[in-house]
């Protein structure tokens, strides 16, 4: 790193540990997608949630390819450090049709 003009680090940042997410509720439809984790992050001064899926075979998820694959994990920014990944998988679900405005 020194030859390429970077510098050694002489204090490198204190590893605290990162907080393991929860599970969470995925949901994948043809009119929305959304993921939310069924409990709270206890501290989120500068945790990032990372979420990674897999992709649909032909491009988009339908009944023709009914599942996508997921790992999640948090970042803390400061340190680089990641929780333990989180993996889950969703199956395609149809929209219920939206009622119709009289």
């Amino acid at each position: 790193m020194v030859k390429l003009g970077g510098t050694i680090m002489t204090t490198p940042p204190t590893l605290s540990g990162v907080e393991t997410p929860s599970t969470a509720t995925i949901v994948c439809t043809n009119a929305a997608f959304t993921f939310k984790l069924d409990q709270a992050l206890a501290d989120n001064g500068g945790i990032y949630l990372i979420i990674q899926a897999s992709e649909a075979k032909h491009g988009a998820m339908n009944t023709g390819a009914p599942k996508v694959f997921f790992k999640y994990f948090f970042v803390n920014a400061s340190s680089g450090e990641t929780s333990v990944p989180m993996q889950a998988m969703v199956e395609y679900a149809e929209a219920a049709a939206e009622p119709e405005n009289p």
